[in-house]
């Protein structure tokens, strides 16, 4: 089974970017980015957010994406770390962070993106839909697979537990 979670935290405080990033770089195997410098995400995003002056509010979107057992062993973790790229496409104007962690029973990539555009300082708006586009591709490119989208609210980014979810029936 491949989950897609979406963490439900607005993530406002000011330590928010440095706490999630820094705890997604800690645990990388494998780390990449666009929009931004995957050697310095915090800075980057940090940044961007000064520039726009939209360093208030809801400072990050973050999501995680796994794999069950079966499955990790039909994949690579170059393979894993390519789906935040391809999630980066949907959020095109959006600086995201991704890593491929292995510090759990299953692996998984950690995906974290700037709410605020690079192009104009507008906050992301989108929704859902930049999700259903990547449960789309992954429907198409990954059938053998099954996917399930997932709203998690954890009070830390330690906390996440499948059995704690609620799965997001859309589409």
């Amino acid at each position: 089974m491949a989950n897609l979670v979406v963490i439900q935290n607005e993530y406002r405080d000011d330590m928010a970017v440095q706490h999630v990033v820094g705890y997604i770089l800690r645990h990388a195997v494998a780390l990449d980015g666009y929009g931004l410098s995957a050697d310095y995400p915090i800075i980057c995003m940090n940044g961007l957010k000064r520039a726009w002056n939209k360093d208030s509010g809801s400072r990050l979107n973050h999501y995680i994406f796994s794999l069950s057992s079966p499955e990790e062993n039909q994949i690579t973790i170059n393979e894993l770390l390519s789906f935040g790229a391809v999630f980066s496409r949907f959020l095109h104007e959006f600086q995201t962070v991704y890593a491929v962690h292995a510090n759990t029973h299953h692996l998984h990539l950690h995906f974290v993106m700037n709410t605020v555009s690079f192009l104009n300082g507008r906050k992301y708006s989108a929704g859902f839909l930049p999700l259903l586009q990547f449960r789309d591709f992954l429907q198409q490119q990954y059938s053998r697979f099954q996917h399930r989208i997932y709203y998690s609210y954890p009070k830390t980014i330690n906390e996440f537990r499948e059995e704690d979810c609620e799965i997001l029936e859309i589409g």
